[in-house]
């Protein structure tokens, strides 16, 4: 096993919740950016269902302002990037929103139509249509949660509905085929091989792993949970979209050694006080910390090359969303751990705690270029 490893001198986390505003208590925005840092993740791309959600301009303004103070006050080199919430009536302000140099596209969130209101998602297709030619227009893409509110409501939370959404997805991006769009947290075979297959046929549509749908799958967490009942992980791993199952893992996996550049890593770093995770039983894993780290011991042991690695971690993310970045690389020492990692100061329950990791740390000043 290799003792060193060159990474990117900058890594990009392509899919971040950064709290903040009425939910400091799970975490702010410069808390989420040390944590980052202590994952050596150097540019954050944050999501917009806040409280207040990132759908109108003050907010906008708000929360920019926020990272702002964030990047002074961790003396960060990097711009940081967010996405601005679309809603059945706001695709005017989104307008306004794109022409934010700090902004690389829009959010969409699936609704109920019953739910009404401008609160963050969308309840008709036509909006996800209109905001995919809106995005196309300023050069900026679209990230979208899947995960049908129809489906949901007769099964749950299941492959499904992840499934049912992402044909909505893919049948509107076939009617704006100029448009970019970003599947967030992909958590199953099914979906891959329908966004593999858009792509095979020209599509610009992304592909977006999590650390968490690579190391954990519901099979393992049945299993321990089965001989420890009292341990609630069932609360403590609950997320959307669901982990699933050992094989639809080890699908996701094997997607790492694709060269493929539309293929991103993010974490989904979605954090929660322990109250709102075992109480409350909210959907949610921290995860920024350990992003890189997951990655890069999944690589060693596939036998994934360091420029390939650069890619999935920095350039792929980099070109699609438009971010500029540096080519050079920087040495890092590996070092195999179990996790320890806090978050929020020990007000997040750290659900990667005991995980055999290889943890890279900065060594020296050290850096080569690799050609991208």
């Amino acid at each position: 096993m290799k003792e060193t490893i060159f990474l990117p001198e900058t890594i990009i986390d392509a899919h971040c919740h950064g709290r903040d505003m009425k939910q400091k208590h799970k975490t702010t925005v410069s808390q989420t950016l040390k944590e980052a840092l202590n994952g050596n993740i150097s540019t954050t791309v944050f999501m917009p269902n806040t409280e207040p959600p990132i759908t109108d301009l003050n907010t906008l303004s708000l929360y920019l302002g926020l990272i702002g103070q964030a990047r002074i006050s961790l003396a960060l080199k990097n711009k940081q990037y967010l996405y601005f919430g679309v809603t059945d009536d706001n695709l005017s302000v989104c307008d306004d929103a794109l022409k934010c140099d700090s902004v690389v596209g829009l959010k969409i969130y699936p609704k109920k139509v019953t739910t009404g209101g401008n609160s963050i998602g969308i309840s008709k297709k036509e909006t996800l249509k209109e905001a995919l030619k809106l995005a196309a227009t300023h050069g900026k893409v679209v990230a979208v949660h899947c995960d049908d509110p129809e489906v949901i409501a007769n099964e749950g939370h299941t492959i499904k509905a992840e499934v049912a959404y992402l044909k909505k997805v893919i049948g509107c991006l076939r009617q704006v085929p100029r448009a970019k769009t970003v599947i967030c947290h992909v958590s199953c075979r099914d979906s891959a091989e329908m966004i593999l297959k858009a792509q095979r046929k020209g599509l610009k549509i992304g592909l977006e792993i999590c650390p968490h749908y690579l190391w954990f799958d519901s099979d393992y967490i049945s299993r321990i949970e089965e001989m420890n009942p009292g341990l609630g992980l069932s609360d403590l791993y609950h997320c959307y979209n669901k982990i699933r199952s050992r094989n639809n893992r080890h699908y996701l996996i094997a997607l790492l050694r694709m060269n493929n550049p539309l293929i991103f890593i993010g974490s989904d770093n979605a954090p929660h006080s322990k109250t709102e995770k075992f109480q409350e039983k909210l959907g949610g894993l921290p995860t920024n910390q350990e992003m890189v780290a997951v990655v890069v011991t999944l690589a060693l042991r596939l036998g994934i090359s360091e420029a390939h690695l650069a890619n999935l971690l920095c350039h792929n993310t980099a070109n699609f969303l438009g971010i500029p970045v540096s080519i050079k690389t920087r040495k890092y020492k590996l070092v195999k751990k179990a996790d320890d990692i806090e978050y929020n100061n020990g007000t997040v329950v750290n659900p990667w705690n005991g995980s055999e990791l290889y943890f890279p740390i900065p060594v020296n000043n050290e850096r080569k270029n690799y050609d991208h």
